[in-house]
C-alpha cells in the first residue's frame, strides 16, 4: 500500500527526471529562505489529504498535490517563458506524468497550472488531485 509520503517522494523523483537541472528547495512551503541562482530552477512539492474515493472493492485516499517550479531569470523573460517553461509545464500537466507514478491509482482532478512573476523569478504551480494506490 502506498502512503502520502511515497507519493510525494515519487513526484520529487519524477520532477527531477523531467525538469532539467531542477533542485528541490529546503522548504516546500516557503520560497524566500534560500536564493535561486540566475538561470537555475528550483521546485517544491506539497500535498495533503482532500477526501476519499471509493468503489465496490476499496476505498482510497485522495491527495491534493501542488508542484511549484521557480526559475530565476538570467536574461529576457521570454527566453524562459517561451522555451524551457513550455516543455516543463507540458510535462507536468500530462496525465501520463501522474499515471506513471506507482503510488497513483487514479487522477481524480486533471492538472491545471498558474504562472506568476515576482522580481526576477517566474513561478509555475501545477495542481492535481490523485487517489493513492491501496
Amino acid at each position: 500500500m502506498a502512503t502520502p509520503a511515497d507519493l510525494l517522494a515519487q513526484i520529487a523523483a519524477a520532477v527531477e527526471a523531467q525538469v532539467s537541472g531542477a533542485v528541490r528547495l529546503a522548504s516546500d512551503y516557503r520560497d524566500d529562505l534560500e536564493p535561486i541562482p540566475a538561470g537555475a530552477t528550483r521546485y517544491q512539492v506539497r500535498g495533503g489529504p482532500s477526501g476519499r474515493d471509493s468503489d465496490s472493492n476499496e476505498t482510497r485516499t485522495v491527495e491534493s498535490v501542488e508542484v511549484s517550479l521557480h526559475h530565476a531569470l538570467s536574461g529576457a523573460e521570454r527566453v524562459y517563458t517561451e522555451g524551457a517553461m513550455q516543455s516543463d509545464v507540458a510535462a507536468l500537466i500530462a496525465l501520463s506524468f501522474w499515471r506513471g507514478l506507482a503510488a497513483v491509482a487514479e487522477v481524480i482532478e486533471p492538472p491545471g497550472y498558474e504562472v506568476e512573476r515576482e522580481a526576477l523569478v517566474v513561478s509555475v504551480t501545477v495542481s492535481v488531485e490523485v487517489s493513492i494506490t491501496p
